[in-house]
């Protein structure tokens, strides 16, 4: 695959909406059209290109490794001394008079500021003094300083003790051995939870550093709600395990009148919480449950089960024990949906994205032991727990970080008689009439397809305002067992049945 464009090919690709970092711009400008969002991917995969065409294959790796120990020193000396927060809103100070409030002397504070002015956080005044632009402001006035915290003083000791970890357990399957453990002498005993779970400034810090990265573009729970296909067969009674104060429930129950009750599991104190800030257009819809993944699942016969962002905090062994649990609670046809990263194969156009994918991946088995799973390795973990699990279909929608990751509880009903997600009814067998499939926006009132299958297209046009894609289907290929996995040649493939709304894929050997 081609590694590089020209530069007058990534010249052409620089063309987006003006930003700004100046004091008076929004410091977080999402979540974004469709189409400003594949402006703006394009645009950030050229200009990471770019750079790294300019400074060459070894000036490239050099400035990696010479810039991110300095720039963690820098960022981390701001969250130390809180020194965003200690910068008038709306007007500058000098630099000795911030200092004072820092407690730190001229010298420290203006080397280490004019450090992070050259990383765009603060400016100075032509008279030498200090004042916020767009960044510092956030920095100061939001838990984004919770998760510079977090960043600095508990994700990069932990990564620098990967390889140590890795050396001394190769199996990297144990949270009391992970990174975090070595970084916090946890001594092989203590995991992440159990070494911070009695120091309350730090479990805050990292709930709140948490609620600060589900904001990023791409995290934003719309991109599931919205495309969980329930308009037509909605289910009645939903679980959202481990859903901290409600948020992806909430907007379900918004979204979809008619589901009956939603129900919140998570712990004890944190259920309690969510119980008190229930919103009187939720009361007698939405519910909370203390409860414990690690044991059996208590709300039983529910139609779904969502997990959002969870497994990817356990190795396989973990999470093996978490899906055991819930199975006592299955009735036939009940469905698991996760919404999780599925990591691809390394495209020729997707250094950016990936770097984030990856560095979850990093951050995940250096507090935990744990991953960001592959297809294959959602698949497999499945498989392993127990067979009756029927992975329906994994979608990932263009520009969303995480993927719909959709299982079905088959319980002791025959394999060959297939229970349709929705409906908990058999699919009949009759074969694919591929004339029947006509355009990617199908009508979903009038279609009768008789089982799942795949529509794929070489080319994808938005719509002007990018409010919409249309799609150009070329074919339809059946699903075996409810299941696939993207091949070479579609750059997108949708998933249609009978009763549900459309499904994308972005295939692993995407072009530009």
């Amino acid at each position: 695959m081609a590694l590089s464009r020209s530069l007058p090919e990534l010249a052409h690709v620089i063309s987006h909406p003006q930003p700004s970092f100046d004091a008076g711009a929004d410091h977080f400008s999402g979540p974004f059209t469709p189409a400003v969002e594949t402006s703006r991917v394009k645009l950030l995969e050229a200009l990471d290109e770019l750079q790294a065409l300019i400074v060459g294959p070894a000036g490239h790796v050099f400035f990696l490794s010479f810039l991110i120990p300095a720039h963690t020193a820098t960022l981390h000396t701001l969250y130390k001394f809180e020194i965003a927060k200690h910068v008038p809103l709306d007007e500058p100070i000098s630099y000795t008079d911030l200092a004072a409030r820092c407690g730190l002397s001229e010298s420290s504070t203006r080397r280490r500021v004019r450090a992070a002015i050259s990383l765009r956080i603060f400016d100075e005044t032509s008279a030498g003094l200090v004042q916020h632009n767009a960044a510092s402001l956030a920095l100061g006035t939001t838990t984004l300083h919770d998760w510079l915290g977090m960043a600095t003083e508990e994700l990069a000791p932990a990564a620098l003790k990967i390889a140590e970890s890795t050396e001394k357990y190769p199996a990297c399957d144990d949270p009391t051995k992970s990174p975090f453990s070595l970084a916090n002498n946890g001594n092989g005993e203590k995991d992440l939870f159990g070494i911070v779970s009695d120091q309350p400034a730090r479990m805050e810090r990292f709930a709140k550093a948490m609620a600060w990265s589900m904001k990023v573009p791409g995290m934003e729970p719309r991109y599931t709600v919205d495309n969980l296909g329930w308009e037509h067969n909605c289910p009645k009674v939903v679980v959202d395990v481990g859903g901290g104060m409600g948020d992806l429930c909430k907007a379900m129950l918004d979204t979809y009148p008619s589901i009956e009750t939603a129900i919140v599991e998570d712990l004890p104190e944190v259920a309690a919480q969510g119980e008190l800030a229930v919103l009187p257009e939720h009361k007698g819809r939405l519910m909370f449950q203390p409860y414990s993944f690690f044991t059996e699942q208590v709300v039983k016969d529910a139609d779904v089960y969502v997990w959002r962002c969870v497994l990817h905090d356990w190795p396989d062994s973990y999470a093996e024990t978490i899906l055991r649990n819930q199975i006592p609670a299955l009735k036939p046809g009940a469905r698991l949906i996760f919404n999780e990263r599925c990591l691809a194969a390394p495209k020729a156009r997707d250094h950016v994205q990936e770097q984030f994918a990856r560095a979850c991946d990093t951050h995940m088995q250096s507090c935990a032991n744990a991953k960001e799973r592959t297809y294959d390795d959602w698949a497999s973990l499945f498989a392993k727990v127990d067979p009756r699990f029927r992975l329906q279909s994994v979608s990932t929608l263009l520009h969303s970080a995480l993927s719909i990751i959709e299982v079905v509880w088959m319980g002791d009903t025959k394999q060959t008689e297939h229970l349709d997600a929705q409906s908990q009814a058999p699919i009949k067998e009759d074969p694919i009439d591929d004339t029947s499939i006509g355009q990617a926006s199908v009508d979903r009132s009038s279609v009768d397809v008789p089982k799942d299958y795949l529509m794929a297209s070489d080319e994808y046009e938005t719509s002007t305002d990018g409010s919409e894609l249309s799609y150009l289907p070329e074919k339809a290929i059946p699903m075996i067992g409810g299941t696939w996995k993207p091949d070479g040649g579609c750059r997108e493939v949708r998933i249609v049945d009978s009763s549900r709304v459309s499904r994308h894929w972005l295939s692993d050997d995407e072009g530009d």
